[in-house]
């Protein structure tokens, strides 16, 4: 009699789990929209306890899920998501929404804007059906991947990242696009003359033509020079050398520094 009511007890055990399992799971299933336009549908269906995930272009993927907050499409590269009530967040910085609209709007990303604050500098950033695209100042394009809180990745431009901070963007190649506008950029702190090692015989300068930096060396060699905004360049033709500056400092990466002052 023991052993039997053992059993039952298991039993019953083993049933309550599995409905509660099935509760759990049943919130996954169903419609999902990615980055909730509803012209990308993607599915999570439910086979006998067996959890699958359809994304918006037919792929299929088992999804392992943790009966809690988390899921795993272990047919996507293992990519995990985090789900928050209607929302899962995946880690490929995509997401989906039980929620839906006609279009998705990035109304802090689209429109108008400017390489280092240049007006002479236009980049955009356009909005397809939820679909988003950057063209940077010569007129390249890219699709815009977004994570939907403050970050941006340009698929076609080697996947560099953006920060975005407010009216700003801050690009992983130290560059930066603001939406407000200057009809020159002004770099008071890089602007003229340098002196290699504070030597006073080793002229260096920094010039600025509407906006475009440029490095000339003591030799007279010359560099296109990319500013971040804050406090490091970068010199494109002499081997992307970077150089922190440092008050009226500039300290190579190649071990020189440039000074403001002649020294001796």
């Amino acid at each position: 009699m023991k052993t039997l009511n053992l059993l039952l007890l298991l039993a019953t055990l083993l049933l309550s789990s599995g409905s509660a399992s099935g509760a759990q799971s049943s919130s996954l299933e169903g419609t999902w929209y990615v980055g909730s336009d509803r012209g990308q549908v993607a599915r999570i269906t439910n086979n006998r306890g067996r959890l699958e995930a359809r994304n918006e272009n037919g792929d299929t993927s088992r999804l392992e899920y943790n009966g809690r907050s988390r899921v795993r499409a272990l047919d996507w590269g293992g990519m995990t998501g985090e789900i928050r009530g209607n929302r899962i967040d995946w880690s490929n910085n995509t997401y989906w929404s039980k929620v839906q609209s006609s279009v998705t709007r990035y109304s802090n990303l689209e429109g108008a804007w400017y390489v280092g604050g240049d007006r002479g500098q236009v980049t955009s950033i356009t909005n397809n059906r939820g679909t988003l695209e950057a063209r940077n100042e010569r007129g390249e394009t890219s699709r815009l991947e977004y994570d939907g809180r403050s970050r941006v990745r340009a698929l076609d431009w080697g996947g560099i990242t953006g920060e975005i901070r407010g009216n700003r963007i801050d690009w992983s190649n130290n560059t930066y696009w603001s939406r407000s506008q200057s009809s020159v950029t002004s770099y008071s702190n890089l602007e003229g003359t340098w002196y290699v090692g504070g030597d006073r015989d080793k002229v260096a300068r920094i010039t600025n033509d509407r906006g475009r930096l440029a490095a000339r060396n003591e030799s007279g060699d010359t560099s296109r020079l990319d500013y971040n905004g804050r406090g490091r360049v970068r010199a494109l033709d002499w081997g992307g050398i970077t150089g922190e500056i440092r008050s009226d400092q500039i300290a190579w990466s190649n071990n020189t520094y440039w000074t403001r002052s002649p020294h001796r």
